[in-house]
């Protein structure tokens, strides 16, 4: 049965954690719709990073609640199997710089969905041509641009078929012409319905893309809003502080 766009696929509540004495996230709550994308900002350090992975089981919660597609995840999670179904793509790609990078994208449905390498190179060819990349096939990482490594990381999280990705300030390390090139294959990917929450310190982009924007300080959320009233009329001291360092992107 086909599943409605506008249908809860993630859902966080209260959710806390620590590094010892700090406090990194302080009761963040918000949900996702089908098909939605949920752009995070804030300043460095005030948990956007931490939050992307405790819905990826790369840190566990102190307090809270996190449910995917109506189980709730946490202690005894088979997160090698929720992964599967919730991609992520990191700052620093993570590309295997021996492998070429059509073994980069088929590797993970081989080996962890034991898809059949026909079917897999077939996929990753499908998703190569849709970030721009089809004729790097044959080549190694060590042969690419930043923005080719990062448009490769992300071909090869979109090859598990995930339900919902995750993008952790992908741009950050790159110049502003590599991350143009990254972004816009965001965007593609956004018109596609690809439900989305992607953290970035881009506030045109952040703009553009979002449906929905978490505005992030000290572990708290501080503004929750679409991103065009967040831009346009922020409600917090705090946030208008944090937008006087962008007002000429957005």
């Amino acid at each position: 049965m086909e599943r409605a766009v506008s249908s809860e696929i993630l859902s966080v509540k209260n959710l806390r954690k620590s590094f010892g004495a700090h406090v990194v996230l302080d009761g963040i709550d918000f949900s996702v719709d089908e098909g939605k994308v949920l752009t995070i900002i804030g300043a460095s350090g005030c948990g956007k990073s931490t939050l992307l992975r405790t819905i990826n089981g790369l840190e566990p919660v102190d307090d809270g609640e996190i449910v995917f597609d109506g189980e709730r995840l946490g202690a005894g999670t088979d997160w090698r199997r929720v992964r599967s179904h919730i991609g992520m793509v990191f700052q620093s790609y993570d590309l295997f710089n021996h492998l070429k990078v059509i073994d980069n994208v088929t590797l993970a449905p081989i080996k962890v969905q034991n898809k059949g390498k026909e079917e897999a190179e077939e996929i990753a060819m499908t998703l190569l041509r849709r970030v721009g990349l089809e004729v790097k096939r044959n080549a190694y990482p060590r042969e690419l641009s930043g923005g080719q490594k990062q448009r490769v990381a992300i071909a090869r999280a979109l090859a598990m078929q995930p339900r919902i990705m995750l993008f952790d300030e992908i741009t950050a390390s790159l110049d502003p012409e590599m991350s143009q090139e990254v972004l816009e294959t965001l965007l593609e990917l956004a018109a596609t319905k690809m439900t989305m929450i992607v953290v970035t310190h881009e506030m045109g982009f952040a703009k553009a893309i979002g449906d929905d924007l978490l505005f992030l300080d000290g572990g708290k959320v501080v503004e929750h809003s679409a991103p065009r009233d967040f831009f346009a009329a922020p409600q917090t001291q705090r946030a208008r502080q944090f937008l006087s360092r962008f007002e000429y992107h957005v």
